[in-house]
């Protein structure tokens, strides 16, 4: 490709491989050499060339801002050397990844109803640096029966891995066989096999396609120098712009890892900068199944003789790689036998099991090594991004992974599924930790993992999917997987909770990348998801990538729902829903199915009399404390929290607190108006309350720790307010960007009170939110509510 381009724009020729390519590139940089033998910076203008020739030949001139720094007075040595190959190696990496790809292998479709139900990949034997040549063949599942006409079935082990960030730009050679049925009708499974990487066999349709860098180092890592390895990567044995393929791909998921040999987790090969090198950090976690040698490990770090800190650092470091954040690992990796899962990073490798079983371990010991992790960090961070804070460590993508591993299924002795533990609605609002590329597959990914959404047969063949649920890439927008998905949970769990807990990814990345096809493609679908969709950035760590940083909004009222039956309150007095999605009309409806409405019915509560700030990191403002009618200068003379008043009222620490020990339900313990009354002693000068400066001091009761850890979990981001009940007044903890004019309702089939805004002729459903005295039926309590409530409000949310 050559481009005509303005004046300011400068050729550069690439030399990779046998091909040339030409880009533009906006730079202030004449000429830089990039290897040796192949990549050089050239200008389109004799002008500019001669001027550079020039600057050369002169070496007393000033170097231009692109070298001034490697010619301070390290020009010759080989620290500015490596410098410059670093700076070098980035800029050509920056460049590659602008340049666009074109993959020549055409995919040859998978015949339906002839036992081609995968694709396998033969990976040719080869050293690390020869091209990587490959074959793709249709087979059979392995556990599928066979018959003359069925298609051969080879064993393959299945990668799962990450599949990265920036373009597809390293190349492999692909080609496709076509079996020649006629000869292989009769023969057995092991002499088809054989024939199949026979030289003599007919290989046709070979072309190029082009893998990001993570999956090219693993191809390279797995293939081996002497004999073909045979694996199922989805990438490669998935056609990825085909949405009927992926499509029919997704349904046989949880057969294609359940009938694999082995399943490979690949973490990358450790050459990152942030990520520790492979060997010393797999000896440390084998280090921690030895638990013995861990005590004396933990012993010696409280007496610094220990080098555990730097151990356990590299372990976090770990703990943050993308592939622990991929909402796909949680199937690929729960539905293999635990024997036959492996754990590849670099050169290294270890069983899942006892990978599962060392997260688990440093997990359990952080109450021991955090203290002096984090002191380490904070000497050697250089900014607050390089902080990690301690409760990320246990709400990493790692740690989530192993906890939901090990209580998916009950399993036999040998390792085989007997039982799925949760249903899809618990899988969907649990696994937080976990993002994908299309937003479509936090339902899709975890189908076959959820004990109500399939029926199997006695081989663990898939049936009786719900049709709401099938996945569909080629005719489904966001929108429509989402309704689909909350109608189904409805339905099944008789509650509205699924709008209220915060789980949905909102698509604005992908809609960028354009994951919708063009003919599907619509202004509509391009509008922000309606209120009543639960966004993930709202849930108590934000989004998969955002957690390590700790977190950002209280906990849910709604609760993990690990248990359908198991609710924190009962606002509506497990009265049903009564609800009713907006579908568009016949002709509309070609495109996309719903509209974004949804009515609702249930009952007004209240009105906001008045609202503090928002309350960060937990903090509890003058304002706050002046509401629960709290007299600061009484206190600082008396000790009592208002003339008349010497204990603090019931209604406000309750509040505080959400009337709950922990986010997960449970009453609150007896002491904790001692421990909010104790608290108090830790107010600031200007009369706020601040819980992580109290959780900081050492030697703080331990007590009040406690509680205000409760306090911090509940009220962080959220804002206090004063209700106005039917001539009461009640206090209330409402979402972040409630306004005064919003309204608290109940609908029916919610646990929880839920904050509305009106608009002239459609509400906004701003969330959950707690509100004293009403969390356990009271508002509907006294009427007999019958199922259409003909006599209830109905609100359609937009």
């Amino acid at each position: 490709m050559h481009y005509q381009t303005p004046r300011e724009w400068f050729l550069i020729k690439l030399t990779r491989s046998a091909d040339t390519f030409f880009v533009p590139l906006k730079t202030s940089v004449r000429t830089i050499k990039m290897s040796d033998s192949d990549s050089t910076y050239t200008s389109d203008s004799p002008s500019r060339k001669r001027k550079r020739t020039s600057r050369t030949r002169n070496p007393r001139k000033k170097p231009h801002t692109g070298a001034r720094e490697l010619a301070e007075g390290t020009s010759h040595t080989s620290k500015a050397a490596e410098l410059a190959r670093k700076h070098l190696a980035k800029l050509k990496s920056n460049i590659l990844n602008e340049l666009d790809y074109e993959d020549t292998y055409v995919y040859t479709p998978l015949k339906e109803g002839t036992g081609e139900d995968i694709r396998v990949l033969v990976i040719e034997p080869g050293k690390k640096d020869d091209p990587i040549k490959c074959r793709l063949v249709s087979s059979a599942l392995p556990n599928t029966p066979m018959t003359p006409q069925t298609t051969a079935s080879y064993p393959y082990t299945a990668l799962s891995y990450f599949w990265g960030e920036g373009k597809p730009i390293h190349p492999i050679t692909i080609s496709t066989y076509k079996t020649p049925t006629k000869r292989l009708k009769n023969i057995s499974k092991q002499e088809k096999v054989h024939c199949l990487f026979a030289k003599h066999q007919h290989w046709c349709n070979t072309g190029i396609i082009h893998v990001r860098s993570n999956l090219f180092v693993a191809l390279q890592r797995f293939r081996d120098e002497h004999e073909k390895r045979t694996m199922w990567i989805d990438a490669l044995c998935i056609d990825q712009k085909d949405g009927h393929e992926r499509t029919a791909q997704v349904k046989k998921m949880h057969e294609l890892y359940i009938q694999a040999n082995k399943v490979s987790i690949w973490l990358g090969d450790g050459s990152s900068p942030d990520q520790p090198e492979p060997k010393p950090c797999f000896r440390f976690l084998r280090k921690l199944l030895d638990l013995n040698g861990l005590d004396q490990l933990l012993r010696n770090l409280a007496k610094n003789k220990s080098n555990l800190i730097e151990h356990a650092n590299d372990i976090v470091s770990l703990m943050r790689n993308k592939w622990f954040s991929r909402r796909w690992v949680v199937q690929e990796l729960a539905l293999a036998r635990p024997d036959q899962a492996e754990v590849v990073y670099g050169n290294q490798d270890i069983k899942w099991s006892d990978f599962s079983d060392a997260v688990s371990i440093f997990i359990k010991s952080q109450d021991r090594i955090s203290p002096y992790l984090s002191k380490k960090l904070e000497e050697e961070a250089v900014s607050i991004l390089e902080l990690s804070p301690a409760e990320g460590v246990a709400n990493l993508g790692a740690n989530a992974l192993v906890d939901f591993t090990n209580n998916l299924f009950r399993r036999s002795e040998n390792g085989e599924i007997q039982q799925r533990m949760m249903t899809l609605e618990m899988l969907v609002s649990n696994l937080l930790a976990f993002e994908s590329t299309d937003p479509r597959d936090t339902i899709y990914a975890v189908l076959s993992l959820a004990k109500d959404t399939h029926r199997f047969g006695p081989e663990m063949h898939v049936r009786d999917l719900d049709p709401r649920l099938l996945p569909d890439y080629k005719n489904k927008c966001l929108l429509d997987v989402y309704t689909d998905f909350i109608a189904y949970c409805i339905e099944k769990s008789s509650s509205l909770d699924i709008l209220l807990r915060h789980w949905a990814p909102d698509g604005k990345r992908e809609k960028k990348k354009r994951y919708f096809t063009p003919e599907n493609k619509t202004e509509e679908e391009e509008e922000d998801l309606p209120t009543w969709i639960p966004l993930i950035h709202k849930s108590s760590y934000g989004t998969p990538s955002r957690r390590p940083g700790g977190r950002r909004n209280g906990d849910s009222f709604v609760g993990t729902a690990f248990r359908s039956s198991q609710k924190n309150y009962n606002a509506a007095c497990d009265l049903k829903p009564w609800i009713k999605f907006g579908e568009l009309t016949e002709e509309a409806s070609r495109k996309k199915k719903y509209n974004g409405r949804l009515a609702v019915k249930g009952i007004r509560i209240g009105n906001i009399a008045k609202l503090a700030p928002r309350a960060p990191q937990g903090m509890i403002f003058p304002d706050t404390f002046e509401m629960a009618k709290f007299d600061r200068d009484w206190w600082d003379d008396n000790k009592e929290w208002a003339p008349g008043m010497a204990r603090v009222p019931e209604g406000f620490w309750r509040t505080i607190v959400a009337d709950r020990s922990s986010s997960s339900g449970g009453n609150t313990e007896s002491w904790y108006p001692r421990a909010c009354y104790e608290s108090l002693k830790n107010l600031y000068p200007d009369g706020s309350l601040r819980p992580d400066i109290v959780l900081g001091l050492r030697k703080a009761p331990k007590f009040v720790k406690v509680f205000l850890s409760r306090v911090k979990d509940v009220m962080w981001d959220r804002r206090f307010a004063l209700i106005s009940l039917h001539g009461k007044e009640t206090y209330a903890l409402l979402p972040a960007d409630t306004k005064k004019r919003d309204i608290i309702c109940v609908l029916f089939g919610s646990s929880v009170p839920v904050v509305m805004r009106p608009h002239d002729d459609y509400w906004e459903m701003v969330g959950e939110c707690f509100c004293y005295g009403q969390m356990e039926g009271e508002a509907v309590s006294g009427k007999e509510w019958v199922h259409p409530y003909e006599d209830a409000e109905c609100f359609e949310i937009r």
